[in-house]
């Protein structure tokens, strides 16, 4: 009689099965593939189990006995790529230009283990007290470039062929991203070009240079800055990548999530910043795979509001964007993070231009870290909206750290004053 063969991919720890009361959640990787995963907690002992058209004895050959989260990332994730991949249930190379998929969900988390330390989510006991709920942070400005945007880079980066490489990419950036695509670039031995617009702070445009990005300067808006960035792709011969349009930066971000379910696999809602849109519909695709009650958050400014305008209208609109804080100074979403956030987010947040900056403030009494701009949106949205997250375990992302210290100086003098 025939070996009876397995019809799921089955990732999961006995901490996990319990918590969940033994419910898994099927993705669906095509119709007639359904393939399951639960995320291993640190320190709980993992079983592997593989897919469709695989026998018990084969899946056997590919169990270890991985022993803590950090061996899961660094042997597991790589084991459970390869086999899917084998399985043909998804893979290969080159740019990913779509949404990603759980395999290159998967993978991304790999890679970013591999070049990048995780970074810490805290409980804020002030942010807490303050607030009725239980605030968490994650920090990344913890990373060596002090934001989240080398997370995308790296995958990004890692998929790239090698003629591509050697030609190298362009990008447009208000500052941030410029930075972790510099620093992936360096490391990944991939020659980058960032196209800054005409509002980039001097230390972040310092910082892009430093990590050995080639700085090309230009005196329009960020959509302005983009436009010229395709122009030297074309005309160079390089990679154009486009923050907001690009699966590869996208499946990189959504590393935070991953480890966010790790530390906090009980969280009840997920609070982050929007420009173009790429972070949220990252985070969005690993949170809702994991637990889809989870409520996903984003904030806005009043003065660039135009992922919540598009949200709100099911389709894509353009509006100014006027804020003082330049890494959500975008006029319009990119369309592929659109295509997931339409359908995923829960909740579009606005605040005000006083309340981004007075933001600034409470991160820095609630957490003792500086938060640029952008990264103030989450702590802002918590003054104004808190009371209506009551009991529920919330993750503030801090997304990004570089603030000139001028405009901080300027914020404390107000606040002295007041």
């Amino acid at each position: 009689m025939a070996e009876a063969r397995l019809d799921a991919l089955f990732i999961t720890s006995a901490n996990n099965y319990r918590y969940l009361g033994g419910h898994v959640t099927p993705f669906w990787v095509s119709k007639s593939r359904p393939m399951f995963f639960l995320l291993p907690m640190r320190n709980d002992p993992i079983l592997f189990m593989t897919s469709n058209q695989v026998t018990a004895a084969e899946a056997t050959s590919w169990v270890r006995d991985i022993r803590s989260w950090e061996g899961f990332v660094k042997e597991g994730i790589d084991l459970v790529v390869a086999t899917m991949k084998e399985l043909g249930l998804a893979g290969g190379r080159g740019r990913l230009t779509g949404i990603p998929t759980i395999v290159e969900l998967l993978e991304a988390r790999g890679i970013v283990a591999r070049y990048l330390s995780r970074t810490p989510l805290y409980r804020s006991e002030n942010l807490s007290r303050g607030h009725g709920c239980q605030v968490y942070v994650k920090y990344e400005n913890f990373s060596i470039i002090r934001s989240f945007k080398a997370r995308g880079a790296f995958y990004s980066l890692s998929r790239l062929s090698e003629r591509e490489r050697r030609a190298g990419v362009v990008t447009a950036s208000t500052g941030n991203h410029g930075q972790g695509m510099a620093y992936a670039g360096r490391t990944l031995e991939v020659p980058v070009t960032v196209v800054i617009p005409a509002n980039t702070p001097k230390l972040k445009a310092d910082a892009i240079r430093s990590f050995g990005g080639d700085v090309r300067a230009q005196e329009e808006a960020i959509g302005k800055a983009s436009t010229h960035a395709e122009e030297i792709a074309k005309q160079k011969g390089k990679v154009h990548i486009e923050d907001g349009e690009d699966g590869g930066l996208m499946a990189g971000a959504a590393s935070i999530a991953w480890e966010i379910f790790e530390d906090l696999p009980d969280v009840s809602a997920v609070v982050a910043p929007v420009g173009s849109g790429n972070l949220l519909a990252a985070l969005c695709l690993v949170a809702k795979r994991l637990n889809p009650k989870v409520r996903m958050i984003g904030v806005q400014s009043e003065a660039a509001a135009s992922v919540v305008e598009s949200w709100k209208h099911g389709r894509i609109v353009e509006r100014d964007a006027q804020t003082f804080a330049e890494g959500i100074a975008t006029s319009v979403p990119g369309k592929l993070a659109f295509d997931v956030i339409k359908g995923a987010v829960d909740e579009m947040l606005v605040v005000t231009e006083g309340e981004l900056r007075d933001g600034i403030l409470t991160a820095l009494e609630g957490t003792g870290q500086v938060a640029e701009g952008a990264a103030a949106a989450a702590f802002a949205a918590l003054t104004r909206y808190g009371a209506s997250w009551s009991r529920q375990k919330v993750v503030l992302l801090l997304t990004g750290g570089n603030l000139p210290i001028h405009v901080l100086a300027s914020l404390l003098r107000e606040r002295a004053r007041a």
